[in-house]
């Protein structure tokens, strides 16, 4: 590399552009409200309470600013566990930049408040929370407060309790598979439910049905062919940075292996889920820009010096371009 090119890399992974490119991501999503660019999400995907997006459907700039405020906590809840864990071996806040640009540039999903957010939010907090046990024994009630919160998610839209298992599997990674966790785990999550029938939140409890979606009612999903093609390209950087990551995580300790471990787990179940369950793909969305940006950053730590800059801006082009390819069409829709 030359030192220009060298000089370019660290303006790149400066604070600065990451504050810059977090500004221009949030008036994207704001000028996608604004244009009427934004499908409504999905309802009837709840056990017990209403919709959160129908909370907030008379009031558009509330639901504008939980969810901007839901976003940028969730990029400082991966902040703090990059700091405290080390785990993308850098002190570059671009990966977070990345994050909130990914997610922005799919308006549904950040210009409203909802699921999707909320269960990007939840999920990085409960890696945060298994990330400070890593074969802790004394952990009972850290491993209850992750399986809580997902099945409080639970209660708001049945995606949330997807990932019980995921976290079950998690705890074989943190080395917390024994007995007494697996008890704070059911624990966990029969509270929410039963705090919420106890209290006289919830009357009934309605499980969704289950049935067969024929594969062609895939281009029915809002946003259609521009959101498919987005999602798809999340999909695909993120596996072809976690190939490309793996031969460098194969080399950490056992300890930096387990964090990655559970990310990966993360990463492909929420891949499954939104490719098996398409007709609630908006669910997760923020999720995968989540994992996707945490690859993103460990790819540009590694290969910084291979010219990773050109990598880099592709993205941000492209999606930028795939942005405007929705707005485009739901703005004429």
């Amino acid at each position: 590399m030359t030192r220009r090119e060298k000089h370019l890399t660290n303006i790149l992974r400066s604070r600065g552009v990451g504050f810059i490119i977090t500004l221009i991501s949030i008036w994207m999503a704001w000028h996608a409200l604004r244009t009427g660019s934004v499908a409504p999400f999905p309802s009837g995907n709840t056990f017990a309470f209403s919709s959160l997006s129908t909370l907030f459907a008379d009031s558009p700039l509330l639901s504008f600013t939980l969810a901007i405020i839901t976003l940028v906590g969730t990029a400082g809840v991966m902040v703090w566990i990059n700091s405290q864990f080390n785990l993308l071996r850098t002190v570059s806040v671009f990966f977070v930049a990345f994050f909130i640009f990914t997610a922005c540039c799919v308006p549904t999903v950040t210009a409203q408040f909802g699921a999707p957010l909320l269960l990007a939010f939840t999920v990085m907090l409960c890696v945060w929370i298994m990330f400070s046990i890593y074969a802790a024994g004394r952990s009972s009630r850290r491993v209850f407060l992750v399986f809580a919160l997902l099945s409080a998610g639970g209660l708001f839209d049945y995606g949330f309790l997807l990932y019980v298992p995921v976290f079950i599997a998690g705890l074989g990674q943190m080395r917390l598979f024994r007995l007494k966790k697996l008890v704070a785990m059911a624990l966990g999550v029969i509270t929410p439910p039963w705090i919420a029938y106890g209290m006289g939140f919830v009357d009934t409890f309605t499980v969704p049905r289950l049935y067969h979606t024929p594969l062609s009612d895939i281009l029915s999903v809002a946003g259609g062919i521009p959101f498919l093609v987005t999602v798809g390209v999340l999909i695909a950087t993120e596996a072809i940075f976690g190939v490309i990551n793996l031969f460098r995580i194969l080399g950490f300790n056992a300890r930096a292996r387990a964090f990655n471990g559970l990310l990966s787990l993360v990463a492909v179940s929420t891949a499954v889920y939104a490719v098996i369950n398409f007709t609630h793909l908006w669910l997760y969305v923020p999720l995968i820009c989540a994992t996707v940006a945490l690859q993103t950053g460990l790819f540009f730590r590694y290969y910084a010096n291979r010219r990773a800059y050109l990598v880099m801006l592709i993205l941000l082009g492209g999606f930028a371009g795939l942005y405007l390819w929705q707005i485009n069409t739901l703005s004429v829709g």
